[in-house]
């Protein structure tokens, strides 16, 4: 299944980014170019994130493998970055510098949604509170950064606060009995 999530970065272009299934890190770079032909896919980008034209981050889930994936844009091509093994699907993430960026996701079921935080050299684990998924986050400086999502079988919604040392979850509404979810 092919799998497409285009980008216009602040000079104008558009690049076609494409989930790439088995890169492993270290793998070489996607092509950079409109229309360049990429590998086969197997799996889906779901978000992405531009702080300049040379600083970029998109997420996603590889298919085959049920694994995240975390592409960077340096202005010339995308290639994978490493992550820490918690997450089985990265649903948001959102930069602020290349030495600040959130993602967002989680394993599902009744476990703390996964955080991850990127200080310019690798992405580490920021531990939340409560349990979910989390399905987006908004970073707006280093002590403001607000993620959103929701509760296992999607009863409740969620919201979880970074105030420059710790992750707070935050009450939210959830006017549905059955079903809730904040995806944005």
């Amino acid at each position: 299944m092919r799998v497409r999530a285009h980008l216009t970065l602040l000079a104008g272009t558009t690049i076609t980014i494409v989930a790439v299934s088995g890169l492993p890190a270290g793998a070489a770079p996607l092509p950079a170019r409109p229309g360049a032909a990429a590998p086969a896919v197997g799996g889906a980008l779901f978000a992405v994130s531009a702080d300049s034209p040379t600083d970029a981050w998109a997420v996603g889930r590889l298919q085959v493998q049920g694994s995240p994936v975390v592409l960077h844009w340096d202005g010339t091509a995308w290639s994978p970055v490493t992550i820490p093994a918690t997450a089985r699907k990265l649903f948001g993430v959102s930069a602020i510098s290349p030495t600040n960026a959130w993602a967002v996701g989680g394993p599902g079921g009744s476990t703390p949604p996964v955080v991850l935080h990127w200080d310019g050299n690798s992405w580490t684990t920021t531990p939340a509170p409560g349990e979910g998924v989390a399905e987006a986050v908004s970073a707006d400086s280093a002590t403001d950064v607000w993620a959103v999502g929701t509760t296992p079988l999607e009863r409740k919604t969620a919201a979880w606060h970074w105030d420059g040392s710790s992750l707070t979850q935050v009450p939210t509404p959830s006017p549905n009995r059955l079903f809730n979810v904040l995806s944005g």
